[in-house]
Order: structure tokens, then sequence, then C-alpha cells
């Protein structure tokens, strides 16, 4: 498992973001927000990415907790899981680990308004196993003011299951920050609670970690 943390600004669609819809949503979201940290999620025309609207979702956190729950799911994604996540936890069956890193990844999002792209294996019931990009990009809700997690889950491939059976098993095999800015402060931040609880309580997003998917 490869954990990566910089703080280079990138300047076009880095390389760590692989899959073409993840790309197109990173180009999107970038065009979206302008000069601002984030994009407005009521000023998104998501008829500009129409064609990639079913694998796209909205994260949101829970503010008691570490946890996060799928706001909302495109179509592509309910069939990647083999059921409706639409209102569920995100971290139905992730062991404690991969759901702690990503969690902490998420809240680094939003604590400062970078992206995150993650890449992990998935394994459904059967034993059949699939690799899937999901890179998460920060939106601000202007009614509430909270920050939301706009995102792309992809597979890399599509395998004769897909949609026929659960996925029940999940691990990481790379998770990346994606500076799109230079290093905000503590000042800068549209949300300061979220900053603080994600440097309080939080553990560091960079970890060096033996083993992995070959």
């Amino acid at each position: 498992m490869e954990l990566i943390y910089d703080n280079k600004p990138a300047k076009t669609v880095p390389s760590d973001i692989m899959h073409p819809t993840s790309r197109s949503l990173f180009r999107f979201w970038e065009g979206s927000r302008g000069e601002l940290p984030a994009a407005k999620k009521q000023q998104l025309n998501l008829k500009k990415v129409a064609s990639i609207l079913p694998s796209l979702c909205i994260l949101e956190r829970n503010p008691l907790k570490q946890t996060y729950k799928w706001r909302l799911a495109g179509t592509a994604i309910n069939k990647l899981w083999g059921h409706e996540v639409t209102g569920q936890e995100l971290f139905t069956n992730w062991q404690d680990f991969e759901r702690q890193t990503i969690a902490n990844g998420l809240d680094m999002v939003i604590a400062t308004m970078q992206p995150c792209v993650v890449r992990f294996k998935a394994t459904n019931t059967l034993g059949g196993e699939i690799g899937i990009e999901f890179l998460a990009l920060p939106i601000q809700d202007e009614k509430s003011g909270a920050i939301q997690i706009l995102g792309a889950v992809v597979p890399f491939r599509a395998p004769d299951w897909l949609g026929t059976t659960k996925l029940i098993q999940f691990e990481i095999s790379t998770i990346r920050k994606i500076w799109t800015d230079s290093l905000p402060s503590k000042h800068q931040q549209t949300t300061p609670a979220d900053y603080k609880r994600s440097q309080n309580n939080t553990s560091p997003f960079l970890k060096v970690i033996n083993g992995g998917l070959n």
C-alpha cells in the first residue's frame, strides 16, 4: 500500500488521476470553482458532464463523528456496489484500517479544500475482484455553508458479474492528496470547525505502510 503526500500545486490534470471519468470530473471542477477554493454546489452546471453523471456522487460528513454517508449516488455506483447506496453509510463492510485511512483523507479534503484520489481493490460475495478509483473534490453548499465531497467512483474494468452481486470487502492500494493551490493557512479556511476537528481528532495523513497490493 502506498500513501503519498506533498504540497506541490497541480497545473494540469495530475497523472495520479488515472481514469478518464475522474480526469473529466477534475477538469469540470477546476473550471467551475474559478478562483474559489471549492466549487459552489448550487452553481454546478452538471449538463457539462452529463455523460459521466452515473458515476458521480455527493458525500456528506457526519458532524458528530468521523464518518460519511452517500448523500447521492449515480446509477453506475449503485450497480458497482450491487445495491442502492444513497442515504447509507459510506464505510459499510470496510475494515477499521481502511475506514480510518479514507476518512482521514476525506477530512483533509474538507479541511484544506484540496482534492484527494484513492485507488482500492473491492471483492464481491463470490470472490471476484475489481480495481476502483475514487476522486474526491470539495464543494460548498451555499444554503448551509457546509463543505461536501463531489466524487467520481469508477472501476477500471467491467466484469460480467458487475451489478449482479454485492461488494463486501475493500483494500486500499493508494491514496494521494492533490494540491491545486499553495498550502492554505488556518485563516483561509471557510470551515474553521472542520479544520480544527481534522487537526485535533484525526491521524496524520502521511503514513508509510509495508505490504499492500502487488
